[in-house]
């Protein structure tokens, strides 16, 4: 779903003369993302593999939420676990 939306966006975007990179960083397209379902849970490797997924297919924005009153400790782990893996 995700590689149909960025292959449409990168049409709309030639179809109009403009940069893919620039429609990329409009702030239209980030509220889109901002609205799509996250959710990535599992284990260190799965996480790290879902966004790798996205990653491949050219995402290089990530807003990342972490458990109410947990925030410091998701940060951590996430640090420490899961960005060594991408």
């Amino acid at each position: 779903m995700l590689r149909a939306h960025m292959h449409n966006l990168s049409c709309v975007a030639r179809a109009e003369g403009r940069d893919f990179e620039e429609a990329r960083s409009n702030t239209p397209y980030m509220r889109y993302l901002a609205k799509q379902p996250a959710n990535l849970v599992g284990t260190t490797e799965q996480v790290a593999a879902r966004i790798r997924e996205y990653m491949g297919l050219g995402v290089d924005h990530f807003i990342l939420r972490f458990h109410f009153g947990e925030e410091i400790e998701g940060m951590r782990l996430f640090t420490e676990k899961v960005k060594l893996r991408l």
